[in-house]
C-alpha cells in the first residue's frame, strides 16, 4: 500500500489530511473537490495504490445515479465496466504485488486479510461475466471502507505520533534560544560594566571642588561597583537554564 516514488505529489501532510477529509466527505461537493485533487497528483508522480483506488471508487460512484443522483447518469453497462475494472486493480495493486510469488492470488488476499470477495470478483470480471451492479456497487464501497481503515487513518494516526514526537525537540530549541537572548544580554552589561571601569580620567581634581559635587562622583563610582555582583546573579541563573547536553 505504501509503495510509490520518493517525490510525493501532496505538498504537506495537511493537504494529504484535507485530501482524505474531502474524499469521505458526505457532500458530493467536497468529494469531487478530493477526486480532482488527486488527478493533479497523479500528473506529479505515481501515487500509492491506495490513494489511487479510492479516488477512482469515489468517482465512479459520483457517477452512479443510484448513489448520487445526477443531470447525466451513465448507463447500467458503464457502470459495470467502470466498477470491474476498478476491482480489478485494487486486487492487482495490492494483492499481486505481493513478494510471495509461488503463491496463488487467492492465497495471498487470504495473507493480508484481504476479503475473497475481491478476488472473485476479479476472477469472473476477467475471465467470465461481469458480475451485477449490484454486487459491484457493494465491492465498492466495501473497497473503500477498507481502504480508509487500512490506509488513510494508520497513515494519518502516524503523522500524528511524528509530530507529537517533535513537540519536546521544539521546547528544547525555544529554550536554547531564550538561554542565547539573555547570554547576549549578560555579554553586553559586561562590557558596559567594563567600559566604565575602563574610562580614563583625564582632568585632575581640583583642590577646591566643591564638596557635593565630589560626593556625587564617589556615588556614580559605587553604583558601577554594584553592575558585577548583579552580573555574577545572572550568570548563575543562566546556568539553572543551560539544556542538558546528553540529552
Amino acid at each position: 500500500l505504501l509503495e510509490m516514488s520518493k517525490v510525493a505529489p501532496w505538498s504537506s501532510w495537511a493537504e494529504f489530511h484535507g485530501v482524505y477529509l474531502q474524499l469521505t466527505s458526505s457532500s458530493a461537493a467536497e468529494r469531487t473537490r478530493g477526486v480532482r485533487r488527486v488527478e493533479t497528483w497523479r500528473t506529479r508522480c505515481r501515487l500509492p495504490v491506495a490513494v489511487d483506488i479510492t479516488a477512482s471508487f469515489i468517482e465512479i460512484m459520483l457517477n452512479d445515479a443510484y448513489l448520487n443522483p445526477t443531470e447525466a447518469p451513465r448507463s447500467d453497462n458503464e457502470l459495470r465496466l467502470m466498477y470491474a475494472m476498478a476491482v480489478v486493480r485494487l486486487v492487482n495493486g495490492i494483492v499481486d504485488r505481493s513478494k510471495a510469488q509461488k503463491m496463488s492470488i487467492l492465497e495471498r488476499a487470504q495473507g493480508l486479510e484481504w476479503p475473497q470477495f475481491f478476488v472473485d470478483i476479479r476472477h469472473d470480471a476477467s475471465h467470465q461475466n461481469l458480475p451485477s451492479l449490484p454486487v459491484l456497487r457493494l465491492a465498492a464501497q466495501e473497497a473503500v471502507w477498507l481502504l480508509v481503515e487500512r490506509f488513510w487513518r494508520p497513515q494519518l494516526h502516524q503523522i500524528e505520533e511524528r509530530g507529537a514526537a517533535k513537540t519536546p525537540r521544539t521546547d528544547r530549541v525555544r529554550a536554547a534560544r531564550t538561554l542565547d537572548r539573555r547570554l547576549k544580554a549578560l555579554i553586553f552589561s559586561s562590557a558596559s560594566a567594563g567600559s566604565t571601569f575602563s574610562q580614563p580620567k583625564t582632568k585632575k581634581r581640583k583642590r577646591g571642588k566643591d564638596k557635593a559635587r565630589q560626593r556625587q562622583e564617589d556615588l556614580q563610582d559605587g553604583s558601577c561597583a554594584v553592575e558585577a555582583p548583579a552580573a555574577r546573579e545572572l550568570a548563575e541563573e543562566l546556568s539553572g537554564m543551560a539544556p542538558d547536553e546528553g540529552r
